[in-house]
């Protein structure tokens, strides 16, 4: 199932937390999903959870690609790995 059509309530079915790494600040953090589920609800998505948890990062809203926040959920997703020109 692609990420963008995964919810909540069935990550929380498999994972009892989920980890958030971000590939450009290396902030890192551990969230119950659980308590994710009693703050948004069962009915949020994965793109739209990766916004309200990186609501805080100050590169959240940057222009620049290799500026962005590159937050993923370690446990669903990889990184994307950018090749870019040398």
């Amino acid at each position: 199932m692609p990420i963008g059509f995964m919810l909540l309530k069935y990550l929380a079915c498999d994972f009892s937390s989920l980890e958030t790494i971000c590939r450009r600040c290396g902030r890192h953090q551990v969230y119950d999903t659980s308590m994710l589920m009693a703050r948004h609800g069962g009915y949020v998505s994965i793109p739209e959870l990766k916004h309200i948890v990186a609501a805080d990062c100050p590169d959240r809203q940057a222009t620049g690609s290799g500026d962005a926040c590159q937050i993923h959920f370690s446990q669903i997703e990889t990184p994307r790995q950018h090749k870019w020109p040398h």
